[in-house]
């Protein structure tokens, strides 16, 4: 359960992935990340540094950009949680990724950055809001956890 708190509306997404990460030790038990995102990068891990935890001063990576649809946008949050990402991946992390925003105009998701952090192509579900995550959480906790399978599978019988 990562969480961070703060005042700041913007996300970092490559801090969540390093506090996912560094949650995570040598060891032989399944190491698995949900992730929920939007894919839109509004910060770095350095965005505030020196700063408390609660507040940023100057927490704007250079070269961003804000739309009116999506806010801010930031290129290098992108490619630097992605990077981040792949390092976990190769130490043996799972990332499932949780994509939520909409897919047509306007586009509030940057999907392609959350399938690059996905563990793969069964790895990114798509769920364009809140209404509908209890579904993939149900879908997930199979494939997460392999002895939930049965428990899964007769609760999903009892709410058809």
């Amino acid at each position: 359960n990562v969480q961070y708190k703060s005042d700041d509306i913007y996300s970092c997404i490559e801090c969540a992935i390093a506090k996912a990460s560094s949650m995570f030790t040598a060891g032989t038990y399944q190491r698995h990340v949900i992730l929920i995102s939007d894919g839109i990068g509004n910060r770095v891990s350095t965005s505030c540094s020196g700063n408390s935890e609660s507040s940023c001063n100057n927490p704007t990576p250079p070269n961003c950009a804000y739309n009116q649809a999506m806010g801010l946008s930031c290129p290098k949050a992108d490619t630097d949680a992605i990077a981040l990402a792949k390092v976990s991946k190769i130490r043996g992390i799972s990332y499932h990724v949780i994509g939520y925003g909409s897919q047509v105009d306007p586009i509030t998701i940057f999907e392609n950055n959350l399938r690059d952090i996905s563990s793969g192509p069964d790895f990114y579900h798509y769920s364009p809001d809140a209404t509908v995550w209890n579904e993939t959480f149900v879908r997930l906790a199979p494939i997460i956890c392999p002895e939930t399978a049965q428990s899964v599978s007769n609760f999903l019988d009892t709410i058809r």
